[in-house]
Parts: C-alpha cells; structure tokens; sequence
C-alpha cells in the first residue's frame, strides 16, 4: 500500500470543499473598501457598511458647523458672519470625523460633502414650504449633511468612476435648473405660502435704491425685503418689513418693533410725519413705520439717517408673488 504523499498540495487545485476558504464574513476591509468579483475580475469597491459611519459623521458635523456659526462673535444682524463660519467649519470636522470613522478616501470626501450639502439644503427647505408656515430650521443642517456625506462617499469611492461622475454631474445640474423650472411653471412651493399668507403684496418705493431681495424666513407673519443703492458714494442697505395693518399701528409697532435687533431703543418712538413713527436702537439700527391701506411697512437699517427713512415710507408699488420667489433666486 502506497503511503499518503506527504508533499503540499498544489495551490492550482480546488479544495476538497470545492472552494478556497473565505474569510470571516463580519471582518471589515481596511477604509471600509474590499475586493470584489466583477466580471471574472477582482475591483475594489465600497462596502455598504461604510455608509452608516458617513451619515453619522454628517450629523456630527453639520450640528457642529451650525454651532460654529451660531456661537462666532460678531455684530447683531450681522447674519453672513455667521454663515459663513458655518460653511467653512465643515471642512475641518468633515476631514476629521471621516479620519476618525475611518471613511475610505476621507480626504476627498471631507472637502466634497459641504458642496454637496449646499444644493441638498437649498432643496429640502424649498420642498416644507408644501407645509404653510414651515421654511428653514436648524434641524435641517444635520439632516443635509448626513444625507450629503453618504452621497459623497458613494461618489468618491473606487470603481465605476464614469456612472458616479454622471450621476453626480446630473445632481448639480439637477439642482441648479429644478428651482427655475418650477418658478416658471408657476408651481414653486414659496409662490404659494407667499400668496397664502395673508401679508399684502406691496412693497415700498425707496428713492435711489433698489429692491434686490427677499427673505423667506419671516413667512407667513411677513415678507422682509432688501434694498440697496447701485453706484457710488456707498450707502447702507435698508430692510423692508411688510406685515397685515390689522397686526398693530405704527406706534404700537414702533414701539414694539418686529424682529426687535436690539434689547432697548436709544431714542424714544417719536411722530416724525404724520402717520410716520420712528426709533432708533441702542445698536445704531434706526426703523420708521407706516400704514399704506391695509398694509404695515416698516424700514430700516444700520446707521441710517433719519432723512432717508421718511421718504422711504411716503409710497409703495404692488409686487407679485412670483416677483418676489425671483427676487429669493437671486
């Protein structure tokens, strides 16, 4: 009888299982990346399991950046401060949460997520104007950035580059037209909480200045627009805040000034043209207020005299609703 060869087996022969031994299933590649089979071929793909850790460190650093900016001293009604801040503070706790989750090509995802984050923001906030009365909140920013480092991730990761460039060249564009389609097609949801809201569509005719923008946050109490004066000499912007008359008269409102952007007002509410009350706060914003019909104007801004108020007030012009939705698009 011929003794059992005791010479290796040959590695080009299949095992007597029929198949080479694998490894433990719950064992997890090195950066959340493992090989698998395609077409005959190894490539390296994403495994699944990574995507959790990129939603969680979306919500760690979009509450952060939030944080940031909300906390970043700066002047009161100074709100691109904050912003701002907000924006860049992504970055760092982007790349360092992917570094520490371990997120494969963390670099290239930590640096694309706040740009991916921007379109995803601007589109969830736009979308709850479905709900009457429910815009941007600050719960939004996690939920965006979750949202927007599982896609970057996805995007970044080896293995069919060409399908994720094509899907992540159609977000952008899908989120840079799909807002002006929907304003052209008069189906925006900001159209309508402005025609919903009740606030009389007018605006106020400010002499040498121009209306250049609206700011959806103060719906459905009131429609806050933005003026500035093109050219030279600068001049200091103004805020407009139009509200229902049946909210208050221009003194009760002049007293009681609405969004307040000071604790307490440094100059009494005084009759300054009959029918017109002003103020000015200890932080320097001056505000005058006005009724036009069933309309209470207000308008105002950061050291500004009291000269350019009052001729602010003396006329207003009808506005639309879609006006004003292009007026936020810009």
């Amino acid at each position: 009888m011929t003794p059992p060869s005791s010479a290796p087996p040959d590695p080009s022969r299949p095992s007597p299982c029929g198949a080479e031994a694998a490894p433990d299933g719950d064992s997890e590649p090195e950066g959340g990346l493992k090989d698998g089979p395609v077409g005959g071929r190894k490539r390296t793909v994403l495994n699944v399991r990574v995507l959790p850790r990129a939603a969680g460190a979306g919500v760690v650093a979009g509450a952060g950046a939030f944080l940031a900016g909300r906390l970043w001293p700066r002047p009161e009604g100074d709100e691109f401060t904050g912003m701002a801040v907000t924006f860049l503070a992504f970055f760092p706790l982007g790349l360092l949460l992917g570094r520490v989750l371990r997120l494969p090509r963390w670099q290239l995802v930590g640096v694309l997520a706040p740009f991916v984050a921007i379109p995803l923001l601007a589109g969830v906030a736009d979308a709850l104007w479905v709900v009457r009365g429910v815009g941007f909140t600050s719960a939004l920013l996690p939920v965006a950035a979750a949202a927007a480092f599982v896609l970057a991730a996805w995007l970044c990761a080896p293995g069919g580059r060409v399908a994720r460039a094509c899907v992540g060249v159609a977000f952008l564009l899908g989120s840079a037209f799909t807002p002006s389609v929907a304003d052209a097609a008069g189906g925006s949801p900001l159209e309508e909480a402005i025609r919903t809201s009740g606030v009389p569509l007018v605006a106020p005719v400010v002499p040498g200045y121009e209306l250049v923008g609206m700011d959806e946050r103060y719906l459905p109490d009131a429609i806050a627009l933005y003026y500035t004066r093109p050219g030279a000499p600068p001049a200091p912007a103004l805020h407009a805040y139009v509200v229902s008359a049946a909210t208050a008269v221009p003194r009760e409102a002049c007293a009681a000034p609405s969004p307040n952007w000071s604790r307490s007002a440094a100059e009494p509410c005084l009759e300054a043209e009959p029918g017109v009350w002003t103020t000015r706060l200890e932080n320097g914003y001056a505000s005058a207020f006005a009724r036009h019909g069933d309309a209470l104007v207000q308008v105002g801004g950061f050291d500004v005299p009291r000269a350019l108020l009052l001729p602010a007030l003396r006329a207003v012009r009808p506005v639309t609703a879609a006006e004003l939705v292009m007026l936020h698009r810009t």
